[in-house]
């Protein structure tokens, strides 16, 4: 939820605001037992905007959060007022795709900070220090060992390896 952290206080000037980490991401319970699939952690979605009597929200999904929404919109298509899809879609590139995956599945543990900051840089020389910085204190914890790990779960039926809704079925949301 942090990576939302300054867009929210912009838009908290005209909207209130809900911010979440999904399961097994961020400061969340990592799931033991349970399932992480995409249309389980849709569902969780649904339950916290019942749970938080948010009725008809304006969703906001950056990255596997959009690839939860999708799951959740092309379901349960008049839950909200409008979405705003940022950094993901229902089609990527094969290029783009294992761009990713491969720096997320080689970037899990480092040995300083230090090493974190250099290998997002390398991967997106567009970002500043001060922001990689930033995130990394929201992103990564330290380990009783002195290493450096993600915060993120690393399992084979994660919302990033299972297929999207097609391009077809998210253009009938709303």
């Amino acid at each position: 939820a942090h990576s939302w952290d300054l867009v929210s206080l912009t838009l908290a000037r005209k909207f209130h605001v809900f911010a979440a980490d999904a399961r097994g991401h961020g400061d969340s319970e990592h799931p033991r037992d349970a399932e992480m699939n995409p249309s389980q952690m849709a569902e969780d979605m649904r339950e916290l905007i019942r749970a938080w009597g948010i009725d008809r929200p304006i969703l906001m999904a950056h990255s596997m959060g959009g690839i939860m929404s999708m799951y959740l919109l092309t379901r349960n298509p008049n839950l909200v007022e409008r979405v705003v899809f940022v950094d993901v879609g229902p089609e990527v590139s094969p290029e783009g795709g294992q761009r990713i995956r491969e720096f997320v599945s080689q970037n899990r543990e480092f040995d300083s900070m230090e090493q974190f900051i250099q290998n997002v840089r390398q991967y997106d020389p567009f970002r500043s220090e001060e922001h990689i910085r930033r995130t990394a204190r929201y992103n990564l914890l330290q380990r009783h060992d002195g290493k450096f790990a993600t915060k993120h779960t690393n399992r084979s039926d994660s919302p990033r390896t299972a297929p999207r809704p097609t391009f077809e079925e998210v253009m009938r949301i709303g």
